[in-house]
């Protein structure tokens, strides 16, 4: 006699050899981008730089987005440890709509350094889906990083397969049909680098 398991498993194998399956055709995955601090500094991490994170160049000055849709999951940054027993600080400001505004902070003290792993609060618009051209100007979060910290990245993404192509950044010294990785900050700011572990970086 089959427990209830099997005859789902049976029924499952006899609807798809009878009809095939749906399948979701829209590209998408998630990464991790990893960057370190140039130079100490805080800003706010909209939704339109998480667009910009990844572009490829249409000519030597110009870039298209690669991204249609982009949504952040999680932040960590390691601060490095100071000899001078100074430490130092890293944090995240939450300042998605719809949930209170969280700060998540850590100072580190020699030879530890300040760590913090946060994720966007459960009501807060930060956790949504951010689309192009729709809510890409939303600010998600303030972060502030010493120099010299690693900060790590998780998003989620998807390549929108009726969206023409949007343009990203524009620069000098590009290579036609090359991917580039964007500063966290924006290159125009560019105190968080993507590491530079052999990618191309916007110049």
């Amino acid at each position: 006699m089959q427990n209830k398991k099997g005859i789902a498993g049976e029924l499952n194998r006899k609807a798809e050899a009878s009809h095939p399956p749906s399948v979701t055709q829209t590209l998408g995955s998630s990464q991790t981008f990893t960057f370190y601090g140039v130079s100490a500094g805080t800003f706010t991490l909209t939704g339109a730089m998480l667009l910009n994170l990844y572009q490829v160049a249409t000519s030597a000055t110009t870039t298209a987005r690669i991204f249609g849709a982009v949504k952040l999951n999680r932040v960590r940054i390691w601060g490095p440890s100071s000899t001078s027993f100074q430490g130092s600080v890293v944090s995240v400001e939450w300042l998605g709509s719809n949930a209170p505004s969280k700060l998540v902070s850590d100072k580190g003290m020699y030879p530890n350094p300040s760590y913090i792993n946060t994720r966007p609060p459960k009501e807060s618009s930060a956790r949504w889906w951010v689309i192009g051209g729709s809510n890409e100007s939303t600010a998600l979060c303030k972060i502030a990083v010493p120099q010299e910290a690693v900060v790590y990245v998780d998003v989620s993404y998807r390549l929108m397969d009726d969206d023409s192509a949007t343009s990203g950044d524009s620069t000098t010294g590009m290579t036609l049909g090359k991917c580039y990785y964007n500063y966290l900050d924006g290159r125009a700011s560019g105190k968080v680098s993507p590491t530079n572990s052999g990618v191309n970086i916007l110049p």
